[in-house]
């Protein structure tokens, strides 16, 4: 029993850092350059991505902070690009990492480390450790996919920025 569980935890070598598109045993591949990791079918963002819909939420944040608070004028300008992202079909990576840089390119300085920086995360209660597991959290919370949940924060991002901007 102890065996099986150590060899589903580490995969038993199904993932392929080669580049290949075919894993070992079809049920995982990580691709090279692309960073997207596909398991049981499921696609997972890739890092650009993973980054700039970070770089979103922390921006819908930002529209509601008393301490760095978005400006208008800054709002006037993301928007743009926030309805630029809504609008495509499929983000790829160096579509993803140029609009970042975009965004934050309107930001003050303090309001870029504040997006840098990782958000705090409360420990849970009864591990002792604080927050020691990196599993990311359920995007999704079980209602619909990844494509879904980027459309309802765009959705969010937009209305909020709206809301800022004044139009």
């Amino acid at each position: 029993m102890l065996v099986l569980l150590v060899a589903i935890m580490a995969g038993c070598g199904n993932f392929s850092t080669t580049g290949s598109s075919a894993p070992a045993s079809g049920a995982g591949v990580l691709r090279g350059n692309n960073n997207t990791v596909q398991s049981s079918g499921r696609k997972i963002w890739n890092a650009p991505t993973a980054k700039l819909f970070g770089t979103l939420r922390r921006v819908e944040e930002l529209a509601r902070d008393n301490n760095y608070p978005l400006t208008a004028e800054q709002a006037k300008k993301i928007l743009p690009i926030v309805k630029d992202i809504a609008a495509q079909k499929n983000i790829t990576t160096g579509y993803a990492a140029e609009k970042q840089k975009e965004i934050m390119a309107v930001l003050s300085p303090e309001q870029q480390k504040l997006i840098s920086t990782p958000p705090q995360r409360p420990a849970r209660p009864g591990d002792g450790k604080g927050n020691a597991s990196h599993q990311r959290p359920n995007v999704n919370n079980g209602k619909g996919d990844q494509a879904n949940f980027q459309k309802r924060l765009l959705e969010r991002v937009i209305s909020v920025l709206q809301q800022k901007a004044g139009s």
